[in-house]
């Protein structure tokens, strides 16, 4: 009888402690599950005994090698480790689930100069934090899981992972948007303010996400003296005045704010960096005067005395005759695409001059140089 009560109380505690590893809300490492809290900012958090995971924010970017027309979330993460030892945080322990429980692929995205990396394998001191980017792209329509669970087993830390639901509706994107800072860009600096949008790229209208930065009017003005200098070494042969240079430049830029094509095209947008290609079509100069030459020579090259008074007479005329026939002249196609750069910086959005800036300033003189 003894040895029944014995055989008895031990299945007693067996089934007891199969009871407490199958309740809710307990861990098999002793901790509690990871429930997910949302801040009133609208940054979510999730823990376990290891570590404190918090999606401060998040926006939609587009990587500089990402897809044309598809959509890439970057949610800003802070990983804290709540443990007395050095944890290793790997992205590889970060998976997302598309609404339908398919597994996506997290994407490498990079900007160190401009201040965008992803998380990264690192080790994190007891009590310290770091922060990063997680970025996937969005497919489907729905919220998406984020699951975080150690993949290197370890039986002395019996950890449990968490889940944290990701709703991509509640996050901006101004990747289309932000072709609103070339536009303003080349309005300020190239078509004296005067040019009105024949496509999406319309003004931001000082819109504080997009607001342009830098000395606007110092790049106005280095395009006017650029322009003054082609203009005067193409037509060397007449002693034009800087009024008359100035008037002439005055008339084309207006002009050109009313007849030039631009197209654009964003080919990286990041929280701190936008690449975006443009393809201008502006008044041409280049091939008229040429034409003008020719012409002018050939039916009145009998009425001057020699070869320096007709040189003179062609560039005072070419100059009265294209200021008065801007409306009409041919616009001035290009094959390339030209780049421009704009860099976060306080607030506003600077242009960073690259290897093309000086093509764009070519095409905005047509190509008179």
């Amino acid at each position: 009888m003894k040895k029944i009560f014995q055989y008895v109380a031990i299945l007693v505690v067996g089934f007891s402690l199969m009871a407490c590893d199958l309740l809710p809300g307990q861990s098999k490492g002793g901790g509690t599950p990871a429930e997910q809290k949302e801040a009133k900012s609208g940054a979510l958090s999730a823990s376990n005994k290891e570590i404190e995971m918090k999606v401060k924010g998040g926006q939609y970017i587009l990587p500089s090698d990402g897809k044309e027309n598809s959509k890439y979330l970057a949610l800003e993460l802070e990983i804290k480790n709540k443990s007395d030892e050095t944890v290793r945080i790997s992205p590889s322990d970060i998976d997302i689930y598309n609404p339908n429980g398919e597994k996506v692929k997290l994407s490498r995205v990079s900007d160190y100069k401009h201040g965008f990396e992803t998380i990264q394998f690192d080790n994190l001191s007891a009590g310290k934090s770091l922060s990063g980017y997680l970025v996937f792209e969005v497919e489907t329509n729905g919220k998406y899981e984020l699951e975080y669970e150690k993949k290197i087993y370890n039986p002395k830390q019996k950890i449990k992972g968490f889940k944290l639901t990701i709703d991509p509706a509640k996050y901006p994107n101004q990747v289309a948007e932000s072709k609103k800072l070339a536009f303003d860009y080349l309005n300020t600096v190239f078509l004296g303010g005067k040019a009105k949008s024949k496509d999406e790229a319309k003004s931001s209208g000082g819109k504080e996400d997009f607001v342009l930065g830098g000395d606007l009017s110092q790049n106005e003005s280095d395009f006017r003296a650029a322009f003054t200098e082609d203009f005067k070494r193409k037509l060397h042969d007449y002693p034009f005045t800087d009024d008359e240079v100035n008037a002439f430049i005055d008339s084309y830029v207006e002009m050109n704010a009313k007849r030039a094509e631009i197209s654009y095209r964003v080919t990286q947008y990041l929280p701190n960096s936008v690449v975006i290609k443009i393809r201008p079509k502006t008044i041409s100069l280049s091939r008229t005067i040429l034409n003008h030459r020719k012409a002018f020579y050939e039916k009145h090259r009998s009425e001057y005395a020699n070869l320096t008074e007709i040189n003179k007479a062609i560039d005072k005329n070419y100059a009265d005759v294209m200021t008065a026939g801007l409306d009409s002249h041919p616009l001035l196609t290009t094959e390339s695409e030209y780049q421009l750069t704009f860099v976060k910086t306080d607030g506003k959005w600077v242009v960073e001059p690259d290897y093309t800036y000086d093509s764009i300033v070519v095409a905005f003189e047509g190509d008179i140089s």
